[in-house]
């Protein structure tokens, strides 16, 4: 009853949070749109007109076991095809590794049972083009929202260890037993995925750096261990967080 009380009490707060979030987000925009023109325009002609960004990025995710302490850097490509504007492009190198907790396969005797666990680990390659446009918030500070379509493909290895353990140690990791049985097997991974995002951004002359946060996504999961293979489709909002620092030369 407590735990359940304690839940609610924690969503709720999570809601007034995003409230508050969703509020300031929206005053921000509401000032940015009550500047004079002439404002805009000494802001505007603060900046050089660049039309091309070329930058490093680095990704972390948060979220699930498959997802946390994953990570993604690479090179992005922009065009500005409007004022506020730009399509992307980026070419990334995106590592996935796994681990399974042991889970059991059978019981061996009365008082023991033999456990598995696994490691999965995939050297993964993605490519991705998109949207994004933007807007002045203050000075050189800008927000901007993006639609991204993302694709990544890439071969490893998982590695599994089977142990005979009592039965109340069969939750354990034991890898460093050397009387396990040992097996590795090509395992290979997919995924292609629309994701929105936003962020904010401080554009120089000459450079901008900017923080964009990918909240939510809708596509394809594909897995293949050996013979057995999965595809799955998979829809995601606010569960696995992607936070993107990014920095690009402008010209």
């Amino acid at each position: 009853m407590l735990n359940r009380l304690r839940d609610e009490t924690n969503q709720c707060i999570d809601m007034r949070k995003f409230a508050v979030l969703f509020l300031f987000v929206l005053k921000a925009l509401s000032l940015s749109a009550q500047e004079t023109e002439a404002t805009q325009n000494k802001l505007n002609n603060s900046l050089k007109e660049r039309k091309s960004e070329l930058g490093l990025l680095f990704q972390i995710f948060e979220g699930s076991d498959q997802f946390r302490g994953q990570a993604m850097m690479g090179l992005q490509f922009k065009h500005r095809v409007k004022p506020n504007m730009a399509f992307r492009v980026l070419a990334a190198y995106n590592p996935y590794n796994y681990s399974q907790r042991p889970y059991f396969v059978e019981t061996y005797s009365i008082d023991s049972v033999k456990v598995k666990d696994s490691r999965s680990s995939v050297d993964m390659f993605a490519l991705g083009i998109g949207l994004e446009t933007q807007r002045r918030f203050y000075k050189r500070v800008f927000f901007f929202a993006g639609l991204e379509l993302r694709a990544g493909y890439g071969e490893g290895t998982t590695v599994s260890h089977s142990r005979i353990v009592p039965v109340e140690g069969m939750y354990r990791s034991y890898l460093g037993n050397a009387y396990g049985d040992y097996e590795e097997i090509l395992y290979r991974r997919a995924y292609a995925k629309l994701i929105p995002g936003v962020g904010v951004k401080i554009v120089f002359n000459k450079v901008n750096f900017g923080l964009e946060t990918q909240f939510a996504s809708i596509g394809i999961d594909a897995d293949r261990t050996g013979r057995r293979s999965t595809t799955l489709a998979s829809i995601d909002a606010f569960g696995n967080m992607g936070y993107r620092f990014q920095a690009n030369y402008r010209f």
